[in-house]
């Protein structure tokens, strides 16, 4: 599989980390920074898989924060960016070390994968968008 992204990737992951982070303080969605960099580590690894760049977790994620720019009041515009990011592409993504499927809240993709990884593309999303969004309201 080809992705534009091999080989700068990491570099440009952390520029994208580092940009979304700081837009989202200046958004004044800071109790949602330690959940977005939860996100960030757990995806780790998945665009190696991707073909698709639109699909890349970094970009795609700045791209959520730089469209939550605006003047609605600050509970719509955090309400808007939860139900984007609970819908990305990434969770229609799964992943089968040989013994278990990972669950992309609460593990890390690099610390799950083995030599028996398989990664397929999947028709709705897991987990589901509420169950996303739950955890990412969940002590934020």
């Amino acid at each position: 599989m080809f992705s534009p992204l091999r080989g700068k990737t990491i570099y440009a992951q952390r520029l994208t980390e580092n940009a979304c982070i700081a837009d989202l303080t200046d958004l004044g969605f800071t109790r949602l920074i330690p959940k977005f960099i939860v996100l960030i580590e757990n995806f780790d690894g998945l665009e190696t898989v991707i073909e698709d760049e639109i699909e890349m977790p970094y970009p795609y994620l700045h791209r959520i924060v730089m469209r939550t720019w605006g003047s609605d009041p600050l509970e719509k515009r955090q309400d808007e960016f939860i139900n984007r990011v609970a819908t990305m592409p990434c969770f229609f993504y799964r992943v089968f070390n040989g013994r278990t499927q990972w669950n992309s809240l609460t593990m890390r993709l690099r610390d799950f994968m083995s030599h028996e990884t398989i990664f397929w593309r999947d028709y709705t999303p897991s987990p589901s968008p509420v169950r996303v969004k739950r955890w990412l309201v969940e002590s934020a």
